[in-house]
């Protein structure tokens, strides 16, 4: 009696599990071979079925009642992120790709569920696999549903899941595979869309229509807002960069939204501000980074240590997960998983599993084989940002993995790839670079010493968003306060991930690119200004005041045959092409030269001729290169202002002559003229155009420092120590005066 009392349990849980979407393609047959395997579950009301983080390869399909399915985040708050429902089922993440439970499941009521064994499970899609397929989508489907609660939360400042639900069914889901368009500029905007998942490049178009880059959306963030705001046609062009879910709400689903949740609104408008502020996305989206592929750059160089030291690095800053193949399979259980090919059925619980973890960290690490595989594939393909490591002084050709991968058959954009060169020993001055970096097209390169922990903190900085740039400005010796401030910084512990500036400023910055200390770029200056006098080789005024070649002559003794690629520090600097009336930024090639372009103050010193074209001070149109700064650094900027904000103004109404002047000066009856001398009039005149630019920069910045430094003269560099010793003391005061978290979180100088 009671084997047939099992027998029929067994038989009407196997008919209950025919009568769900799941399993009703499966025959009766089938069923009753695996009815033995199945059990029933009885929870109460308040029971758990399984916490986050519990291990387990079960599944379950609930017959009656309702589960409630919770997150942990990372501040320990657990919100609500949906229910199940009968004939749902639950824990399908784990029979697919092993792992711990990724969500707590609590019976919000007496629920009675169906356990299927993994096993079981494992047995019925050896011979229907199309229910593997069927509930990778379910589990897709759940992953993104729990994405937008989390969203919506956080646009809304509210969980209550009928909200939610209420929002999520208002929107139209919205698939993109990689490098699908999404909308183009200039069409009509019909709603605007919220990424859930993926990644998006923003474009805009030229007047011939070719399209430049000018941000990324990530996660989070919603795109199109702007057209369903105005009622006008789209301002830029979006392309998914990798597979991608969004959802859209259409133009009258946004109005009534906003309508009932004014909150929402709020949150949309802040993110245009943002735009309009930034040019592109704002710091906190514009820098998540979600997926970052490493892949070695030759045979000779195993990335496995320098991929361990940067997770550690980065794990200090956002939550991080590391993987490789070993580690993967490791992670599932599931020896040889991590080379399946994306035709293999296995690859639909990889992928799953993969998607449920950008779920749960900030930054993922993929590390490749060291040749072409299956899971160096996968790792590309999945990549937001991709590092190339080759070893310093090794081949500078490209490896088997950019060669047989790297091309624009996966679609991987070039301006994500960054060159990491390895060293042994920091005390190495890094050369070559331009060999490696003219054989591939990459955004940034760094050099990394394999034992010096501050290099592999840097870069964390620089991959997070949370590089710290010193941008200094042009101003002649009043530039010399630049020396104070850089040291000031340095007491104060504050890193320097990327340095550059214009005129003065450039001069400064190189110096401490190549790595001279506080007292040896104090030393070197008074050295250029003893022995070789670059102020004092005067020539006949048809160019300029002043003569060339000692000016030359100092920067070669400073700076030597150094190229700018070559620094450990990121650098650059800004010069006018006057001859194409062009912006010039110098990011590689000789630093002297460039340095030299850039401090060509017009009227002053010699232009300096290049390529038949003539260079001159780059303060001309652009003398606090901020945004240059903020643009490569993609980080937080200190904007140094070395010149006078003060109007140039004098207080008589006509110019006196040149002998009233003087006897104003030497005479001591005489009433002293104030008015500017040609030294002030040139400088002013230089900066001029860029004036506007340096003001915004004030208000842009996210540390703006001007000591006080107007009472001395462009050229008075005798007075080099008041001037480095003003510059210290204000940037110390100033620092010991902002909050103690500072305008840089603390974490971000590890």
């Amino acid at each position: 009696m009671k084997q047939d009392i099992r027998t029929h349990e067994k038989s009407s849980l196997a008919a209950f599990v025919k009568s769900t979407d799941l399993f009703k393609q499966l025959d009766e047959d089938i069923l009753r071979e695996f009815s033995e395997d199945l059990e029933l579950v009885d929870l109460k009301k308040g029971d758990t079925l399984f916490r986050q983080g519990d291990h387990g390869n079960d599944m379950y399909i609930v017959m009656r009642g309702r589960l409630e399915v919770s997150i942990i985040k990372k501040n320990f708050a657990e919100t609500v992120v949906g229910y199940v429902e009968p004939g749902m089922p639950v824990g399908e993440m784990q029979i697919l790709a092993g792992a711990k439970r990724s969500a707590t499941v609590y019976a919000v009521q007496d629920t009675e569920l169906v356990k299927i064994p993994k096993s079981t499970f494992q047995r019925i899609v050896s011979r229907f696999p199309e229910v593997l397929h069927h509930i990778a989508h379910i589990i897709r489907e759940r992953l993104r549903h729990n994405q937008l609660f989390i969203i919506l939360s956080h646009f809304l400042g509210s969980s209550d899941e009928e909200t939610l639900r209420a929002i999520e069914n208002r929107g139209e889901w919205i698939h993109l595979h990689q490098n699908q368009l999404l909308f183009r500029q200039g069409e009509q905007g019909d709603g605007f869309y919220i990424l859930i998942s993926g990644r998006l490049r923003i474009v805009v178009e030229d007047q011939n229509g070719i399209e430049q880059s000018i941000g990324v959306a990530v996660p989070g963030e919603c795109v199109g807002e702007m057209a369903a705001l105005t009622q006008e046609t789209r301002s830029a062009g979006i392309y998914a960069t990798r597979e991608s879910y969004l959802i859209k709400y259409s133009n009258t689903n946004f109005n009534a939204l906003i309508a009932q949740y004014p909150q929402m609104l709020m949150q949309v408008s802040n993110i245009v501000i943002n735009r309009l502020r930034h040019t592109i996305t704002s710091r906190e989206q514009i820098h998540t980074v979600k997926n970052v592929a490493v892949i070695p750059a030759g045979r000779d160089c195993d990335t496995s240590d320098f991929t361990a030291q940067l997770v550690s690095a980065v794990s200090h800053l956002k939550p991080t997960l590391h993987l490789n193949s070993r580690k993967m399979e490791s992670l599932l259980g599931m020896p040889g998983i991590s080379q399946v090919s994306e035709h293999d059925p296995d690859d639909v619980g990889i992928s799953t599993w993969l998607d449920e973890q950008e779920t749960k960290y900030q930054i993922i690490i993929y590390e490749t084989d060291m040749m072409p595989s299956y899971w160096t594939q996968r790792c590309l393909h999945r990549a937001d940002d991709i590092l190339i490591v080759g070893r310093a002084g090794s081949s500078p050709e490209p490896g088997d993995i950019e060669k047989v991968l790297l091309d624009e058959s996966i679609g991987v954009p070039e301006s994500r790839r960054g060159l990491i060169l390895l060293y042994d020993e920091s005390d190495r001055t890094p050369s070559g670079t331009k060999q490696w970096l003219d054989r591939r097209r990459v955004e940034c390169h760094f050099h990394i010493c394999r034992n010096k922990k501050s290099d592999f903190q840097r870069l964390a900085r620089c991959m997070t968003g949370n590089a710290i740039g010193l941008v200094l400005g042009g101003g002649g010796a009043r530039g010399l306060a630049h020396i104070g401030v850089i040291h000031a910084l340095q007491e104060a512990g504050i890193p320097i991930d990327m340095i550059g500036g214009t005129s003065i400023g450039a001069v400064i910055a190189a110096q401490y690119a190549i790595g001279l200390s506080y007292d040896e770029i104090i030393h070197v200056n008074k050295r250029v200004l003893r022995e070789i006098k670059p102020f004092r080789q005067y020539t006949l005024p048809l160019l300029s005041i002043l003569k060339s070649g000692r000016i030359n002559e100092a920067c070669r003794m400073v700076f030597g045959d150094t190229n700018i690629e070559d620094l450990w520090t990121n650098y650059f600097c800004i010069s006018c092409n006057l001859s194409t009336a062009e912006m010039v930024i110098h990011r590689e090639g000789s630093l002297w030269k460039a340095i030299r372009a850039s401090s060509s103050l017009p009227g002053v010193f010699e232009p300096v001729v290049y390529e038949k074209n003539l260079f001159i001070d780059g303060g001309v149109l652009n003398n606090l290169p901020g945004d240059i700064m903020k643009s490569l650094c993609r980080g937080y900027v200190i904007a140094v202002n070395a010149s006078s904000e003060e109007d140039l103004t004098i207080e008589c109404d006509e110019i006196p002559s040149p002998w009233k002047i003087i006897l104003g000066k030497i005479l001591p009856f005489w009433k002293p003229i104030n008015i500017p001398n040609i030294s002030d009039v040139i400088m002013r005149a230089t900066v001029v155009g860029s004036l506007h630019q340096s003001k915004m920069m004030k208000a842009d910045a996210d540390l703006y420092l001007h000591p006080p430094i107007d009472d001395f003269g462009l050229l008075e560099f005798s007075q080099m120590d008041n001037i480095i010793d003003a510059g210290y003391h204000y940037t110390k005061a100033v620092i010991s005066e902002m909050k103690p978290q500072w305008l840089f979180p603390r974490e971000s100088y590890i």
